[in-house]
């Protein structure tokens, strides 16, 4: 919280069958379609949560265009971020002090049709 960006790469290639002897691609909850962050915050303060994929990225150039979606959760309250603006993602929560899981993933690795979903995509997450 309040350090560097980091990113994360979210990816419907990086799926193992149930007997791990395949790739399978695609799903709702694969391995490789969302990626974790945990992080604590120290005292009760406002969290912003940014969530970019630049189009000079080469892992967000293409079609369909990036756009990324979040869930943020702290014990049992859990905030969600999923507008239809391509490339990037924000939220500003109150936030009480205590860890905290953010959960992000490109919108279309959880497609059914396989030809609109991308590939391996890259996004970078600052939380301020």
């Amino acid at each position: 919280l309040g350090g560097a960006a980091v990113r994360l790469c979210s990816s419907d290639e990086l799926v193992v069958s149930a007997d791990g002897t395949e790739i399978e691609q695609g799903g709702y909850n694969k391995l490789g379609i969302r990626r974790f962050l945990r992080f604590n915050v120290p005292s009760a303060r406002a969290i912003q949560v940014t969530v970019t994929c630049s189009a000079s990225d080469a892992f967000c150039a293409g079609d369909p265009v990036p756009n990324p979606d979040f869930f943020l959760s702290q014990a049992s309250t859990l905030y969600y971020a999923g507008s239809t603006v391509p490339r990037t993602e924000n939220l500003t929560v109150a936030g009480a002090s205590g860890d905290y899981v953010l959960e992000i993933y490109d919108r279309s690795h959880l497609l059914e049709n396989a030809s609109a979903r991308r590939g391996r995509t890259c996004m970078t997450v600052t939380l301020q």
